[in-house]
């Protein structure tokens, strides 16, 4: 891997989870704030699984934004082709997105997308 790619995942990894929860908590009120919201945001505690490598299967606390309505498995679709691209996964009838891999200053990103696509 390359330097940006092993700081960014350094970022992530490190994030105090307060701050995740801080920013995933401000996201989702902005969100919610969004004229004609269709769909329900809401802040949820998990587990991020941080991967491979010489940490396989290893678990940090961290918080998501879990978006519940209709199309979820079309809005999780739209958001990977999006620029930049947005990952989450769908679990529980919800759309997860765990906050420590929303780097700061992504969540307007997000925000567009959904204020585009009419929340």
């Amino acid at each position: 891997k390359n330097v940006r790619q092993r700081v960014t995942i350094h970022r992530m990894i490190h994030a105090p989870v307060q701050e995740v929860e801080s920013r995933a908590r401000l996201l989702v009120e902005a969100l919610s704030a969004l004229p004609g919201a269709r769909r329900r945001f809401s802040v949820l505690p998990v587990q991020s699984t941080i991967g491979g490598g010489s940490m396989p299967g290893e678990e940090i606390s961290s918080f998501a934004v879990a978006v519940e309505g209709e199309a979820l498995h079309d809005i999780a679709r739209a958001l990977r082709a999006h620029r930049p691209p947005i990952f989450g996964r769908i679990a529980r009838g919800r759309l997860v997105l765990d906050f420590r891999t929303v780097l700061p200053g992504e969540e307007e990103h997000i925000l567009r997308f959904f204020a585009n696509a009419g929340a």
